[in-house]
């Protein structure tokens, strides 16, 4: 990008693609330059990396693991967050987080949410939400986790896309079961 400058001083950012041209015996005699005004596309791309930091800052704040996944690619990507909960070192080198997520899975809580995603690839539904149990890698802790998974598909139908967040519910779950424990207890006594 080459920063240019209008009549009244005004800064704007272009994109140059300079051709040269040749003669009949191949000696340089001139040049095509073509400029594209990309000022307002930098402002966007801009505020769209502010609008990212923000959102990432809220996600690891309120404890949220959020992931992608592309299904052409296979790509994946996890936030910081998403390696909290599973209790996983992110590492350099990629590695496959799909199975990751699947490996930690609690074995009685498997089928279901296999059916669930069964249900999203197949397209009998474009969105799951639901709670089950994981087995953390580096505590081999029983956590509980609230999840939301949503499907993007094309114009045909066809699924390009996965996203979605995790929240580590297990603190709430267990105060929940307390309190309904006293409330047994209270209404025993009465």
């Amino acid at each position: 990008p080459v920063v240019n400058y209008t009549k009244e001083g005004k800064p704007y950012t272009v994109m140059l693609e300079i051709t040269p041209i040749f003669n009949e015996e191949g000696q340089h005699i001139n040049f095509i330059a073509l400029q594209k005004d990309v000022t307002e596309e930098l402002k966007y791309r801009s505020e769209i990396l502010r609008i990212n930091r923000r959102f990432e800052q809220i996600s690891n704040k309120s404890e949220i693991g959020i992931w992608a996944s592309e299904l052409e690619t296979g790509k994946v990507e996890w936030n910081e967050v998403m390696f909290k909960i599973f209790g996983v070192e992110k590492q350099d080198k990629e590695i496959d987080y799909f199975n990751v997520w699947l490996s930690h899975i609690h074995p009685d809580d498997f089928k279901a949410v296999n059916e669930n995603m069964n249900a999203v690839f197949s397209g009998k539904v474009d969105q799951v939400d639901e709670e089950y149990r994981i087995i953390r890698s580096n505590s081999k802790e029983v956590r509980i986790l609230s999840s939301l998974t949503i499907a993007e598909r094309d114009a045909d139908g066809k699924l390009v896309r996965l996203i979605g967040t995790f929240t580590d519910i297990t603190e709430r779950k267990s105060s929940e079961q307390q309190l309904k424990a006293s409330e047994e207890k209270y209404r025993i006594i009465i």
